[in-house]
């Protein structure tokens, strides 16, 4: 295995990886793999080594669904309540 520039960011969620070719480290586009293996003229069978996270657009989209999958502050005064008794 070689240096950090080895590893393909990949977003878990919608699978777009990071192409950070000319680009400062972290500020690279996030595109279909087959995109990035095609501008790196890279064949389709090549090795990569993907290292996980989150593209912008799904962090985003996980920050705005999150509210709504949170208990309000009553639902969890209440059940507090009901341990304490």
């Amino acid at each position: 295995m070689g240096s950090m520039g080895d590893f393909v960011p990949i977003c878990c969620v919608c699978f777009k990886v990071r192409d950070d070719t000319n680009m400062e480290a972290g500020k690279g586009l996030w595109v279909d793999l087959n995109t990035y293996a095609v501008s790196r003229q890279l064949p389709l069978s090549y090795e990569f080594v993907f290292t996980h996270g989150y593209c912008p657009d799904c962090i985003a989209q996980y920050h705005e669904r999150m509210p709504a999958n949170r208990p309000s502050n009553i639902e969890r005064q209440c059940d507090t309540e009901r341990i304490k008794l």
